[in-house]
């Protein structure tokens, strides 16, 4: 959801004497016209049809494209100006292509107890009221906010955070002032040198930039885990980079299964490390070998990189990752109103345990319920026998049956059974099956 430039008026005071620049009624304009929010946004009902769409598209990328390799670089606000670039091994042989260009951003904000109803909590919320020009206004510890029943008190931190020109940022006191870091990303895209390179790169930006635009109408729910460090909101994006963005951000979570994987390192020179490493080897007091080549990273480090060494084919895989988040979500969250008919016994008698149904009676079912109860009526009128199979066999027949409708099955023949049951069905031989001494399996006995 995008927001326009938004006025108000807000009071603050302090409890000190003295001038203070926020004691009189301040009117403040933040233009946010251009920030997006993961968590407000309504979704699309087309977005798991364009990225289907997408991934065709990116397939045939791959089948016409050299390499193309993606190296990101992520920095802290405030730190001081980058001025060695990464040299990653995984981009030798290959050349930038394009320059480098801009991700989304955060910038810092002071941190604040807020105490309201007996209760307090962290926030660093009031601090974009103190932002001006992008400059950070401290608010100084004896100073406190009032805002309606709320009071705001400066936090401060275990350690000091440094300027752009290395000082420590420190109340009046000397004590260290305790702010949310901000974040700034950079993108090189590296390509192989030859004749057709400008043709392989414009063919994957045309085909990010549509992905990534396809992007901002994700439904919240998969937002949640798609931009899980950004929830807070950030500036809008080209579509190319919102979805190289993207590429990295579910790399990062390592999806078991997924070959869309990447790694953080530190570096300095031709040395580098992964950040987790760096992290662990400090908290255990490693000084000796590769930490004495990385002696001169910050902790925490100021930079780092990550590496995609396959752009394209990190989108198929990428696309495959929200299709299937999408799915679990309306697997947990949907519920569907399914009727299960059962015809009445021939005799005249009540039906019984031993009917291959139960009767009919309304049930709330999740999506997967319901497509293993399509996928068994579908067998028991195309596949001959069906209806004398057991649990084992109706699987690996509808398994091995030449149709698309074997790709809606369970991961395995007792979770199908498991599903089978909650739809109402108990039995999975017919009773020409039984008349005939054949052993009946039901989803019971699984």
């Amino acid at each position: 959801m995008f927001s326009g430039a938004e006025t108000g008026i807000g009071t603050m005071s302090t409890d000190e004497g003295g001038q203070n620049p926020l004691d009189e009624p301040t009117k403040f304009t933040v233009d946010v016209a251009r920030i997006y929010y993961p968590l407000e946004t309504a979704g699309s009902s087309l977005w798991q049809t364009s990225l289907q769409t997408m991934r065709e598209r990116f397939a045939d990328v791959v089948r016409n494209q050299g390499r193309l390799a993606c190296v990101l670089t992520q920095s802290i606000i405030p730190a001081p100006k980058l001025t060695e670039r990464p040299d990653p091994p995984e981009t030798a042989g290959m050349e930038p292509y394009n320059g480098r260009h801009g991700g989304p951003r955060r910038e810092p904000r002071q941190l604040f107890i807020k105490r309201e109803n007996g209760e307090e909590t962290v926030v660093s919320d009031v601090g974009e009221l103190l932002q001006k020009s992008w400059q950070l206004r401290i608010l100084d510890k004896s100073q406190k906010i009032r805002c309606g029943n709320a009071e705001y008190e400066p936090l401060v931190g275990d350690r000091p955070v440094y300027d752009l020109l290395g000082n420590p940022i420190l109340f009046h006191d000397g004590d260290p002032v305790a702010l949310q870091l901000g974040t700034s990303r950079n993108y090189t895209v590296y390509a192989d040198a030859g004749p057709d390179r400008a043709a392989v790169c414009e063919s994957f930006y045309s085909t990010a930039a549509e992905a990534g635009r396809g992007l901002y109408g994700l439904p919240a729910d998969v937002n949640r885990i798609l931009w899980r460090d950004w929830l807070d909101g950030f500036w809008m994006l080209d579509g190319t980079w919102m979805w190289i963005n993207a590429l990295f951000e579910l790399a990062w979570q390592c999806f078991p299964g997924s070959p869309l994987t990447a790694k953080k390192y530190v570096w300095s020179g031709s040395a580098r490390m992964p950040l987790d490493t760096l992290s662990l080897l400090r908290r255990q007091g490693e000084h000796s070998g590769p930490m004495e080549l990385l002696a001169d990273i910050p902790d925490p480090p100021a930079h780092w990189y990550s590496v995609l060494e396959n752009l394209p084919s990190a989108s198929i895989a990428a696309v495959d990752i929200l299709l299937a988040i999408g799915d679990e979500m309306q697997a947990r969250q949907g519920e569907l109103v399914m009727e299960v008919e059962t015809p009445p016994p021939s005799d005249g008698t009540s039906s019984t345990e031993d009917d291959d149904v139960l009767p009919a009676k309304k049930r709330k079912l999740s999506p997967s319920r319901v497509k293993a109860k399509s996928l068994y009526d579908w067998a028991m009128s195309e596949i001959n026998g069906a209806e004398d199979m057991t649990i084992d066999e109706l699987y690996k027949a509808i398994e091995s049956h030449p149709s698309d409708g074997c790709k809606a099955l369970p991961p395995n023949a007792a979770t199908f059974g498991r599903y089978l049951r909650d739809t109402g069905v108990r039995k999975y031989s017919g009773r020409k099956g039984r008349a005939k001494g054949k052993s009946v399996q039901s989803a019971d006995d699984l």
